[in-house]
């Protein structure tokens, strides 16, 4: 697969998360700007580093250091990012989450 400019032409480690939007991709990096892509999330899901990022929920893949906590509340789960986002985790998502980063709960 041959791999999108916006993969080259930046560091993994600068990308905060990813956030799917129909065949387009927004990337939030880490110092609060957001860059299109007209590439879709499967792409990226590809070729970004498994030990890195995460896949949430439907929409969005996360770069596991950017997440600064699990937030667990009676029936649902959520992340808060480091820029103060939070982000909820789908249930199907939520054991590999646990199982694969148990320091975050």
């Amino acid at each position: 697969m041959k791999t999108p400019k916006i993969l080259k032409d930046m560091n993994q480690e600068s990308i905060g998360y990813l956030e799917s939007s129909i065949n387009y991709t927004l990337f939030y990096l880490r110092d609060g700007k957001s860059i299109l892509s007209a590439y879709n999330m499967k792409v990226f899901e590809k070729l970004l580093n498994n030990d890195d990022f995460i896949k949430i929920n439907r929409s969005n893949l996360v770069n596991v250091s950017f997440i600064q906590k699990a937030l667990i509340q009676k029936n649902a789960c959520s992340i808060l990012l480091f820029n103060g986002d939070a982000m909820s985790v789908s249930r199907r998502r939520l054991n590999k989450l646990k199982e694969n980063y148990p320091l975050l709960f």
